[in-house]
């Protein structure tokens, strides 16, 4: 645990080269940076996300507020998602495909404050947009959809479930809800059926449907272990992991689903 505060010159260094090596600020609050010639040798291993959630949340090297101004250091804005309309979620998503030549957009990606970005933009929460299910209705999910945006599948359920449920009933169905109700009033109350029967046959969500489901969960985890393996030997030549590497988020040699992945720690767990 990193209970020593950092020196300033330290920690500059290390969030110019994470703005060198990613083109922005918005560190990861598990970032931890990697021993990769990429990065100053001295800064290896700092825990960068959390020093960096300090700044913007606790106010740490608050005496270098000038400094981590003119970097463009994504402080807290006063700007939050409702205010974003869709157009200008659009713009952000065409300039971070021209930016970072994918639409892979982490959850926790904020438009920064830098020149490479326009400033009416600046503070936008696109991350936590796009992984907001209660963003999207139909039109919009088919057009961000069609510019390349990728989707969780489970946001895109949930927005899916979310339109059905919101959208209004057609003259038809009303009418049909009308005669359902007349009649069933007309009829009188119903003698409701004893509890403690059940019908025959095996259940919704039996032994078969629960052990399918944990099979395709595995099998996705493995996926993803796989493709960050692949993508581990194709940048270092091996697959000697170390214990404590992380998958880094934004890089394109890395897969999306793999960011994040504690691969050091699964490396161990699959040799024990």
């Amino acid at each position: 645990k990193e209970k020593v505060r950092r020196g300033w010159d330290c920690v500059k260094c290390a969030l110019l080269a994470h703005q060198k090596v990613f083109g922005h600020l918005m560190v990861h609050f598990k970032f931890v940076i990697p021993a990769e010639p990429a990065w100053p040798e001295e800064v290896w291993g700092m825990k960068l996300g959390r020093i960096a959630g300090n700044i913007k949340h606790n106010g740490a090297y608050s005496e270098h507020m000038d400094e981590l101004q003119g970097m463009g250091f994504p402080f807290e804005s006063n700007k939050h998602m409702r205010q974003a309309s869709f157009d200008a979620v659009k713009r952000a998503l065409v300039k971070y495909k021209c930016l970072f030549g994918h639409l892979r957009v982490p959850k926790d990606f904020v438009v920064p404050a830098t020149p490479k970005w326009p400033k009416d933009l600046w503070g936008v929460r696109v991350g936590a947009l796009v992984f907001n299910p209660t963003y999207f209705d139909g039109p919009k999910l088919k057009e961000l959809k069609a510019m390349g945006l990728r989707v969780a599948p489970k946001v895109e359920s949930q927005a899916t479930a979310l339109g059905a449920a919101q959208a209004p009933a057609s003259p038809g169905e009303q009418a049909d809800g009308e005669t359902h109700a007349t009649s069933a009033m007309q009829a009188g109350p119903k003698t409701a059926k004893p509890e403690g029967r059940r019908q025959r046959g095996r259940p919704p969500g039996g032994a078969q449907e629960k052990s399918e489901r944990k099979r395709t969960t595995e099998e996705t985890k493995w996926k993803s272990v796989k493709q960050a393996l692949l993508a581990y030997k194709s940048v270092f030549g091996d697959l000697a992991v170390r214990q404590k590497y992380v998958v880094p988020d934004n890089k394109p040699e890395w897969p999306y689903e793999a960011w994040g992945l504690k691969l050091g720690r699964v490396v161990e767990c699959i040799k024990k």
